[in-house]
């Protein structure tokens, strides 16, 4: 596979780019080459691509802003394709005022740990070492040796440029924001990438952007794609992918690429399994299963979790004695967090007594997502059908729903009780927690139930 990608680069760089015109040394006395663009302006590119050049060059690099050849003049404007592909000892890497284009892996070598670019510079900045945009709309480069397993990219960018995350040499989670639109060729290629997540802002992805991933385990895409490229995913292994959209995007897959695909699994929206069984590329995964966990049933109540959805600003649990929906037992209101921000309860003796004031998300700390949102509900009757919706809305719209129900379990004792050892033991009775000792009952409290 990385001959393939070399071929491909090479066909394209041999279009653009000529051998360099002269040499010239920096601030630092270091000998670099130059290709002459215009009458006063140059771009700072490598000597062959057959030779080792620029393998000797510092640990830090500054690229100058000015050159002089032949007594004239030129401005460094412009850094061409793989330029500093064969260095291997720089590690900082100073970019001048002057710059205003950056070819794609153009200043990418594998040693690098940190990027720096003037402050003048109206076309680019760097923010923790890390190459954007002047706006900070666009990820140019991460530096490939950063020290760094996880990486939050800030909100506001919304494209990944092809390359981006090239070979980054420690990374193995990206936390991406919900700005991203666009993700370019290339751009997750590395050896240690495990977790890719896309927010439903996602719109695009190149064909190439997850090949050559070959410790990926885990795909999630948000439900904003019309199709999905999927050149050599699960090439190296089987893969978890959760797709999010209710209609099935564009797909196909080539088993030749995608040699694990039929031993990977496909999470998609509960109401979607069976369209994603039918249609093509989606159906050569081995699994296909719904995303939402079904409920749980205790006997005096149920565990009720979904995933959380990008697009949504809250959830609402709905809970009802009857199929049709009108005799409501509760109606829960949660924000986007999972903070509890509405109860409404129905007219019945069999309303629920004990509400969470929040739901519970699966990461010990809060990020912009999780895994999946849940809660407990007690104080139901046991051995009774309840029936629910679990809605995401956004701005008062519902954008998924889901309708389904549980029945509660019969009242069982959680323990064998033990009168002769004189122990006391807990039991469920008629949906309530009892406390039992010496053939006498009592509340959780310890008041004696006559």
């Amino acid at each position: 596979m990385r001959k393939i990608f070399t071929i491909v680069l090479f066909i394209v760089n041999s279009m653009v780019l000529n051998a360099y015109d002269f040499k010239a040394v920096n601030q630092d006395n270091v000998e670099l080459c130059y290709r002459i663009l215009t009458d006063s302006t140059v771009a700072l590119t490598y000597e062959s691509r057959d030779a080792n050049n620029y393998n000797t060059l510092p640990s830090k690099l500054v690229i100058p802003s000015q050159v002089i050849h032949d007594e004239q003049s030129y401005t460094v404007i412009r850094i061409d394709d793989n330029t500093l592909e064969y260095s291997t000892n720089i590690s900082k890497l100073h970019i001048p005022s002057t710059i205003s284009f950056i070819a794609h892996s153009g200043i990418y070598t594998p040693s690098i740990e940190e990027y720096i670019i003037a402050d003048e510079n109206p076309f680019y900045c760097s923010l923790d070492g890390i190459i954007y945009t002047k706006d900070k709309t666009d990820l140019v480069q991460y530096p490939p040796h950063k020290q760094d397993s996880i990486y939050f990219i800030p909100n506001g960018v919304q494209t990944l440029q092809t390359t981006s995350f090239f070979n980054a040499d420690y990374i193995y989670e990206l936390q991406l924001p919900l700005s991203l639109k666009k993700v370019d060729g290339l751009a997750f290629y590395g050896q240690r990438l495990e977790t890719i997540i896309l927010q439903d802002s996602v719109q695009s992805i190149d064909s190439w952007a997850f090949s050559v991933c070959p410790s990926l385990k885990k795909l999630v895409l948000g439900n904003q794609l019309n199709s999905v490229p999927f050149m050599f995913l699960a090439h190296y292994q089987p893969i978890l992918v959760e797709c999010r959209t209710i209609i099935p995007p564009i797909c196909a897959i080539d088993q030749t690429q995608s040699a694990y695909i039929n031993q990977s699994t496909l999470l998609v929206p509960r109401k979607a399994v069976k369209e994603y069984q039918q249609a093509e590329g989606w159906k050569e995964f081995g699994n296909i299963l719904p995303i939402e966990p079904p409920i749980t049933e205790t006997a005096d109540g149920a565990i009720v979790s979904w995933i959380q959805n990008f697009s949504a600003t809250g959830y609402i649990w709905h809970l009802y004695k009857d199929e049709t929906h009108l005799q409501l037992v509760m109606s829960l209101s949660f924000d986007n967090t999972g903070h509890l921000t509405h109860i409404e309860l129905g007219n019945m003796s069999s309303a629920p007594s004990q509400i969470p004031a929040r739901m519970n998300a699966d990461s010990e700390q809060e990020s912009r997502y999780a895994e999946y949102y849940s809660f407990t509900i007690s104080s139901l009757q046991p051995n009774t059908t309840y029936f629910y919706s679990r809605q995401s809305v956004a701005d008062n719209e519902v954008i998924d729903e889901e309708i389904g129900s549980f029945t509660t379990t019969l009242s069982t004792s959680i323990m064998d009780i033990d009168e002769d050892n004189n122990q006391s033991n807990k039991v469920i009775h008629n949906g309530q927690f009892l406390i039992k000792r010496n053939g006498e009952n009592y509340s959780i409290l310890g008041q004696q139930i006559k």
